[in-house]
């Protein structure tokens, strides 16, 4: 997630400065830098006391654990605040998260082992109310404020989405889930609904796809 989050901002503030300042997010990392992402990514799974469910895979500038029972793979920006979250109420492992905090958006990546009669579009529904009980501002929206071209969400065929957009129409909220190899995998993604569709453009609204780093794909195709 690292990488486009890193592109997003850098398109942020390119249009409140103009072009000469904005930097290059495809500049590689120096080992120095790698080693601190490292560093990084070993403290955010120490706070989690999670050293038996994830492992750092970090290989660039934004810290990289990937849990291993479900090969959810969470990239978290260097200019970002982020945690990993295991639940209590779960069997340990069977239900983790990873959450990363912008100042004008948020993602939280999830996943959990779920039964054979329990579909993604049953979950997210489940977490969907969830999220409206929490905020009872939010409400069921068929699409974002502004529309989004439907090639620009790089949608997987296997992915349900659901939306919640405020009742005043500022703040949007994007839920996207799958079922694979009896684990259900969600995104939340929050963010005013003004850019929105910048945040889609550049690929931070995606595919479950993106959160994956199975071991029979390989991590050479997880993004970096």
């Amino acid at each position: 997630m690292h990488s486009t989050m890193a592109l997003a901002a850098s398109l942020l503030h390119l249009a409140a400065v103009g072009p000469a300042v904005a930097p290059n997010p495809r500049t590689p990392p120096s080992p120095e830098e790698i080693a601190a992402a490292r560093s990084a990514a070993d403290r955010l799974v120490a706070d989690a006391h999670a050293d038996d469910l994830f492992e750092n895979i970090t290989t660039g500038r934004g810290p990289t654990v990937r849990h291993r029972a479900s090969g959810l793979y969470c990239s978290f920006s260097e200019k970002s605040v982020g945690r990993i979250l295991i639940p209590s109420s779960a069997d340990r492992g069977d239900r983790v998260a990873c959450e990363e905090r912008f100042e004008y958006w948020a993602t939280t990546v999830s996943a959990r082992r779920a039964p054979a009669d329990v579909t993604a579009e049953q979950e997210l529904a489940v977490e969907v109310q969830s999220d409206r009980s929490a905020h009872p501002d939010l409400e069921p929206s068929r699409q974002p404020s502004d529309p989004v071209p439907s090639n620009m969400l790089h949608r997987a065929p296997a992915d349900s989405d659901l939306w919640l957009r405020s009742k005043d129409g500022k703040v949007t909220v994007h839920w996207v889930g799958r079922k694979q190899n009896g684990w259900i995998y969600l995104v939340r993604f929050i963010t005013p609904t003004k850019l929105y569709p910048l945040m889609a453009t550049v690929g931070l609204i995606g595919s479950i796809d993106d959160v994956l780093c199975t071991p029979e794909r390989g991590r050479s195709v997880c993004r970096p």
